[in-house]
């Protein structure tokens, strides 16, 4: 009976193992294909892309879209591009 129980925690232990190992690579292929979608919205922001359009491709709103990568997209934006978005967008004075 001992040996039962000793085989069934051994069992247990593996499965657990297996389960975190099996988390961990998917966390990792989650990081490397967010990576790919950042990309891709940045592409397709600077090809005019609506985020509504980003959005249904996305399947998430336009506002979830913007929310989740604007940022990201400001950010890696070149020249005056970002500042101009904003100031379009009313969240930033234009300047004198």
């Amino acid at each position: 009976m001992m040996r039962a129980a000793q085989e069934h925690v051994a069992a247990v232990e593996s499965h657990r193992a297996d389960v975190l190992g099996g988390l961990s690579s998917l966390a990792e292929q989650r990081r490397r294909v967010e990576t790919d979608v950042s990309a891709m919205v940045q592409v397709a922001r600077t090809g005019r892309h609506s985020w509504a359009a980003i959005g249904q491709a996305l399947g998430v709103t336009g506002e979830a879209a913007r929310v989740r990568y604007g940022r990201i997209h400001r950010a890696r934006s070149v020249g005056g591009n970002a500042a101009r978005t904003r100031r379009s967008a009313g969240r930033e004075p234009d300047a004198p």
